[in-house]
C-alpha cells in the first residue's frame, strides 16, 4: 500500500499495466488511463468548485451520485471529475454510457460490455463483473442512470461488496438510494447579480453564452450594448448550460436581442442541436420531456399542476392546488431534480421552486390536459385563505410583522391569484384585495393597486360589504395620493350606499374618513367661507407646494404618512365583522363644534373649547375615526363645563391601531 492520499484513506501502490481477463479475450490498461470517454471538442466553462467537491468525493466515498435535472451538465462534469482523478487509479477510468439501455436487467451486461469483458454462458453479467473487477483498482463512470434505476442500484451494490478497490461515480437525475451513497446536487451555472449590467463575462453563465456564440459566429463580443441582453437572456434560461448552448446556436440568425424577444417560446426556438448527439440532448423539449416521461401517471398530474405557481410555494400549498397527496410527490420531484430543494423564506417557512424552463413546460401540458382552470381557481382559493389568515395577523400586535413578511413571501402567488380572478371570478378578486389591503398599506403600494381595486369594485353590487370596503380602500388609496376630490367622492359613495341602513361600521367609517378628506382640503377647496389669513409670510414665501388655498400635494403626502406612523390616521378598515354593532367602537378622536363649522384654527379644539377647560392629550391632530360623528350627532358630553369629546381629547383609552376598522 502506497501512503495515504488527500483523504487519508490507504490507497493501494499504482501498478504500471494490469490485465483485464474476459473469457477468452485481454485488455492490457495502464494507470491513469481514460477508457470510453469521448474526446473535449469544446473548453470547459465554470464548474471550478464543483469539480473539486465532486473529486474530494470520489476520494472519500466509493459511491458518488451526481444528480440534476436534464441538461444541467452532469456528463460532462463526470468526465472533467474523471480526468482529474484517474491517474490515482492504477487501473484507470472507464465509462459506461446507460442511456441506450432501456431494460433495468440489462445494466450488468451494458457494464460489461463497457469493459470488455464478453458473455459467459451460464453465468450472470452481475457476476462475471464483479469477479473480473474483484482484482482491479479502477473508476467506473455509470451515465445516465434514471431510467435504468433499480437496476443500476442493484449493480452497485452487489461491485461494492465484491470489489474492494472499484469505485463508483454515476449521473442520475434522481439518487440510486442505496447503503454508502453520497450524493452531489449539480445546480444551474452562476448568474449575474441582480442589476449587474456590466457583468463581462464574470458569472459562468455569461461567460459560456460568449464562448458557445464565437464558435458560431467569430466577430462576436460582449461589450456594454449586448452584455446586459446576454445578462437577462440566460437568466430566463435558469442558467442551464444545455438551453444557453442551444440559444448560443441561434444568435449569428437572430442575434443576442431577437434572441431576448423569442425566448417565451424557448421550446419552439431552443432546436438544432448537435446532429449526432443524443435524440434528448438536441433540443430543450425533449430533455425535459425525457425526465417528465419517468414519472408516474400522478407524479405527471402533480408536476402539470404545481407548475401553476409563478414563484416559491410551500408543500401545504401545493396539497392545496393538487390534492391531499400531493405532498409525498412534491417530494419525489425534488429527488427526480424537477424541483429546486426547498428553502426558507423570509417568513421563516420552507418553499419549493420550479425552475423556469420546467415551468413553461408544465404549464404546456397544464393546458394541453385541459386542466389550467382548474389549477388556476385551485390556486385562487388557497391564496385568499392565506391572504385572510395574514389580515387577521396584521391586526394583532404580537403577529404583525410575521404576518407581512408571510405576505412578502407569498407577493407572486398574490399577484397571479388577482390576475386570474380579476378576470374570471371577480368576486373573489374584490375578497382577496380587500384581505391584502393593510399589507398594502404597510408596504406602501395601495396607490398602486387602486385601477386593481376599482376594476374589482365595479363588478360588485353596490352597497354589500365588499362594496364599501373597497370605496374605503380607494378612497385611502386616493387620499394618500393627496387626490383629496377623489379621496371625498369614494367616501361620500358608502355614505349615500348604507345612509338608509341601521348604524354600522360601514357608515361610521365612511363618515370619519369623509370628515377627514373635508378637514384637509380647507375650506377654500371645499366650497366654504374663506377664513381671513393672518398677517405673515405671503403664499410666495411658505415654501414649495403652499399657497393661499392650502397645503400643496407634498405637504398633504408628508402630513398623511406623519399621522399614519403616530397610528391615529383614518384609515382602511380594520379587524371587526361588518355586522359588528358600531356603538361599541371606542373613537379615538372627535371634532369639535368649531371644526365642524370650518371655525376652528386648532385641530383637536374650538376657541370656546379652550376657554372652557383643558387642552387636548394625547389625540390632538389625529383626525377622526370610525363612530366619532355619531357620537357628536348625539352630544355627548356631560351638562355644563367643557365636552372633551367634542373638543378633541380622547374619550378613555384608545383603541389598538386598526381595532375597529373592518368591514367585511
Amino acid at each position: 500500500m502506497r501512503p495515504n492520499g488527500p483523504s487519508g484513506r490507504a490507497v493501494r501502490r499504482r501498478r504500471p499495466a494490469v490485465m483485464v481477463r474476459g473469457v477468452g479475450t485481454a485488455a492490457v490498461t495502464a494507470a491513469g488511463e481514460m477508457h470510453g470517454f469521448p474526446a473535449a471538442l469544446a473548453s470547459f466553462i465554470g464548474r471550478a468548485g464543483a469539480r473539486r467537491d465532486v473529486a474530494g468525493l470520489v476520494e472519500e466515498c466509493r459511491l458518488v451520485t451526481v444528480t440534476g435535472p436534464g441538461g444541467v451538465g452532469k456528463t460532462r462534469l463526470a468526465g472533467q471529475v474523471a480526468r482529474l482523478v484517474a491517474g490515482r487509479f492504477a487501473d484507470g477510468a472507464w465509462l459506461a454510457e446507460l442511456a441506450p439501455v432501456r431494460d433495468p436487467a440489462q445494466v450488468a451486461a451494458a457494464v460489461a460490455a463497457a469493459l470488455g469483458i464478453p458473455e459467459q454462458p451460464g453465468v450472470p453479467a452481475a457476476g462475471a463483473l464483479a469477479r473480473v473487477l474483484a482484482g482491479q483498482q479502477l473508476l467506473l463512470v455509470l451515465d445516465n442512470c434514471e431510467h435504468v434505476i433499480g437496476g443500476a442500484a442493484e449493480l452497485c451494490a452487489g461491485l461494492l461488496a465484491a470489489c474492494d478497490d472499484v469505485r463508483v461515480l454515476a449521473t442520475s437525475r434522481e439518487p440510486l438510494a442505496v447503503a454508502g451513497e453520497a450524493r452531489y446536487r449539480l445546480g444551474p451555472l452562476t448568474l449575474p447579480a441582480p442589476g449587474d449590467t456590466a457583468d463581462g463575462g464574470r458569472s459562468e453563465a455569461v461567460a459560456l453564452f460568449a464562448d458557445r456564440a464565437r464558435r458560431v459566429d467569430a466577430g462576436f463580443a460582449l461589450d456594454g450594448e449586448n452584455g446586459p441582453v446576454v445578462a437577462r437572456l440566460v437568466a430566463r434560461l435558469d442558467g442551464m448550460p444545455l438551453a444557453i448552448e442551444l440559444a448560443a446556436a441561434r444568435v449569428e440568425a437572430l442575434g443576442v436581442a431577437g434572441l431576448l424577444d423569442r425566448i417565451g417560446d424557448r421550446f419552439a426556438l431552443l432546436t438544432g442541436g448537435d446532429r449526432l448527439a443524443a435524440g434528448r440532448q438536441r433540443s430543450l423539449s425533449a430533455t425535459v420531456e425525457w425526465s417528465y416521461r419517468l414519472l408516474e401517471e400522478h407524479e405527471r398530474r402533480v408536476f402539470r399542476m404545481v407548475s401553476v405557481f409563478p414563484g416559491v410555494f410551500t408543500l401545504e400549498a401545493a396539497e392545496a392546488v393538487a390534492g391531499p397527496g400531493a405532498g409525498a410527490v412534491v417530494l419525489r420531484l425534488v429527488d427526480c431534480s424537477l424541483l429546486v430543494p426547498p428553502r426558507a423564506g423570509p417568513d421563516g417557512r420552507s418553499r419549493y421552486v420550479m425552475l423556469e424552463t420546467l415551468r413553461a413546460y408544465g404549464a404546456g401540458l397544464l393546458a394541453g390536459a385541459g386542466e389550467q382552470d382548474e389549477a388556476a381557481a385551485a390556486l385562487a382559493g388557497h391564496a385568499l385563505r392565506v391572504a385572510k389568515q395574514a389580515a387577521a395577523g396584521l391586526q394583532s400586535g404580537d403577529g404583525e410583522l410575521a404576518a407581512a413578511r408571510w405576505l412578502d413571501a407569498e407577493d407572486a402567488t398574490m399577484r397571479q391569484a388577482l390576475g386570474w380572478a380579476g378576470a374570471h371570478d371577480p368576486a373573489l378578486a374584490l375578497r382577496l384585495a380587500n384581505a391584502l389591503g393593510w399589507w398594502w398599506v404597510l408596504r406602501g403600494r395601495l396607490p398602486g393597486e387602486y385601477p386593481l381595486v376599482c376594476q374589482a369594485a365595479g363588478a360588485a353590487e353596490a352597497g354589500s360589504g365588499a362594496w364599501c370596503a373597497a370605496q374605503i380602500w380607494l378612497g385611502w388609496a386616493a387620499q394618500v395620493s393627496a387626490d383629496l376630490a377623489a379621496s371625498l367622492s369614494h367616501f361620500t359613495a358608502v355614505r349615500d350606499a348604507v345612509a338608509g341602513r341601521p348604524p354600522s361600521p360601514a357608515l361610521t367609517a365612511a363618515l370619519a374618513c369623509r370628515a377627514t378628506a373635508l378637514r384637509l382640503m380647507g375650506p377654500d377647496r371645499r366650497g366654504g367661507r374663506r377664513r381671513p389669513q393672518r398677517a405673515g409670510p405671503g403664499p410666495a414665501d411658505r415654501g414649495p407646494g403652499r399657497g393661499a388655498a392650502g397645503p400643496g400635494r407634498a405637504q398633504l403626502r408628508s402630513r398623511l404618512r406623519r399621522r399614519s406612523r403616530r397610528g391615529g390616521a383614518a384609515g382602511p378598515p380594520g379587524r371587526a365583522d361588518h355586522d359588528r354593532d358600531p356603538r361599541r367602537a371606542r373613537p379615538e378622536v372627535q371634532l369639535c363644534a368649531g371644526q365642524r363649522a370650518g371655525r376652528c384654527r386648532e385641530p383637536g379644539r374650538s376657541r370656546a373649547c379652550r376657554r372652557g377647560g383643558p387642552g387636548p392629550g394625547p389625540g390632538r391632530g389625529r383626525p377622526v375615526e370610525p363612530g366619532e360623528l355619531a357620537a357628536q350627532d348625539r352630544g355627548a358630553g356631560p351638562a355644563g363645563g367643557p365636552d372633551r369629546r367634542r373638543c378633541g381629547a380622547p374619550a378613555g383609552r384608545a383603541p389598538p391601531r386598526g381595532a375597529d376598522r373592518q368591514l367585511v
